[in-house]
């Protein structure tokens, strides 16, 4: 992601929300692995998903359209290795 990518006050509430209703279904409390679930959402928010519904859909799916964003949200806790390569 470059830069060039910037939030308004709504959109970066819409993004903390996402970022939490993840954490919150996945019983993600770790400050590091919420950490890495927010880089996840700004990557897809950085690639024009800005639908509540686009964001939570590509968090559950465990990686997006760009190489190198999935690893986030592959890497943590509870996602076996057969659910973070689909």
């Amino acid at each position: 992601m470059s830069g060039e990518c910037v939030a308004d006050p709504a959109q970066l509430e819409l993004l903390a929300k996402a970022v939490h209703d993840y954490c919150e279904k996945h019983l993600i409390t770790g400050k590091g692995d919420r950490e890495r679930v927010a880089i996840e959402v700004i990557g897809l928010f950085g690639q024009g998903m800005t639908e509540p519904a686009q964001l939570s859909a590509a968090l559950e799916k465990g990686h997006s359209q760009s190489p190198g964003t999935s690893a986030a949200v592959a890497a943590l806790p509870g996602r076996s290795s057969i659910e973070s390569a689909t």
